[in-house]
């Protein structure tokens, strides 16, 4: 999912997923149509590797419309409405209730899910308006906010091993994603279009870990025999205690503010031109502590160390600056033979 590129009425989306990439933002009601270039896709959009989502959101009609969906793990709510002859507006939330579902599993006796704090979740809001003065001028405005993670926390008497080491602590993890779009279209004739997109996002991460190891570990059998001959403590049945403790957080701020215009021609019913240029100012904070455990081998020793290390990484500021220009040449339809895109795209990243 991070290689590829994800755009949303015609803007660039940052990382439009939950839990990691497994669930996404869009919603099924939200959406008008969607296509997804494997590989090759239009050089209109760049910032990609290996793919593009191209996602157009619904647009109100004249009828009020009211949806509610209801699962076994989420609810969600759509509504679209006109408002008068020249506006309208499509809200909807999405949430799921995980919390409801663990919280009777816990208040019947269950004990499996003591660990888990606050179950993973979804928390999403979504709104979408237009305004159209005249038949040629169309103004839009669109917002996304979401949020998704976990909480676990689980104490050494909880923890149930048949092993004589047993490792408890706590994570959590919270995404916070926010998308404002501003758009205009202006259809000067039945031949040509114009249109000005303008967008502000934002990502924020922040995970937290904490692992406490304790008990008592036996030396294994090939441990023995590789060691056995060096270290008298090291016999069949021996063993040493293991009490260790790791921390670590992360907090990552990324934000993004882009502008796009373009213009379309239609010069028969078969080909069509599409030329235009865009701005994307991406900036990102990132701060990044830990305290691990873990087998560091020294090259000359003859075995390796189980010893903590200790980093911090912290950058403020990281700022990408892109400009592109693009043109296209689009030509024939969904019914002819041949149908396909030539085009041209030329960037630019400081």
């Amino acid at each position: 999912p991070r290689e590829m590129s994800y755009a949303m009425d015609g803007v660039y989306v940052m990382f439009p997923w939950h839990w990691g990439g497994s669930y996404s933002i869009f919603s099924p009601n939200f959406v008008e149509s969607t296509k997804l270039s494997n590989g090759v896709f239009s050089a209109e959009y760049g910032r990609a590797v290996s793919g593009l989502l191209e996602v157009n959101t619904v647009m109100p009609d004249d009828e009020l419309h009211f949806i509610f969906d209801l699962n076994y793990i989420s609810s969600s709510l759509f509504l679209s409405t006109p408002i008068g002859k020249k506006a309208g507006i499509v809200l909807g939330a999405k949430a799921t209730y995980l919390e409801t579902l663990v919280g009777t599993y816990k208040t019947l006796g269950g004990t499996a899910a003591d660990m888990l704090e606050a179950p993973p979740y979804i928390r999403d809001f979504f709104a979408k308006g237009y305004y159209q003065p005249t038949d040629k001028l169309t103004f839009t405005v669109n917002g996304f906010f979401g949020s998704d993670g976990m909480h676990i926390n689980m104490y050494k008497d909880d923890v149930e091993s048949d092993d004589e080491v047993i490792s408890f602590g706590e994570m959590k993890y919270d995404v916070y994603q926010g998308i404002v779009g501003l758009g205009a279209n202006w259809m000067p004739t039945d031949k040509v279009q114009a249109n000005a997109r303008f967008a502000w996002s934002m990502m924020y991460e922040d995970l937290s870990m904490k692992m406490k190891d304790q008990g008592e570990i036996h030396y294994n059998k090939d441990f023995i025999e590789k060691w056995g001959s060096q270290f008298p403590s090291v016999h069949e049945g021996g063993s040493y205690n293991l009490d260790t403790f790791s921390d670590y957080y992360e907090k990552v701020n990324h934000q993004m503010v882009q502008g796009k215009i373009d213009s379309e021609v239609v010069l028969n019913d078969f080909s069509r031109i599409k030329f235009g240029a865009e701005e994307v100012l991406a900036f990102q904070t990132t701060k990044e502590n830990g305290y691990m455990w873990s087998e560091v081998d020294f090259g000359n020793a003859p075995y390796p160390a189980y010893m903590p290390f200790k980093f911090s990484i912290e950058a403020e500021g990281i700022k990408t600056f892109n400009t592109a220009a693009f043109a296209l040449w689009n030509y024939g339809t969904d019914e002819s033979l041949l149908s396909g895109e030539l085009g041209l795209r030329a960037e630019h990243a400081l």
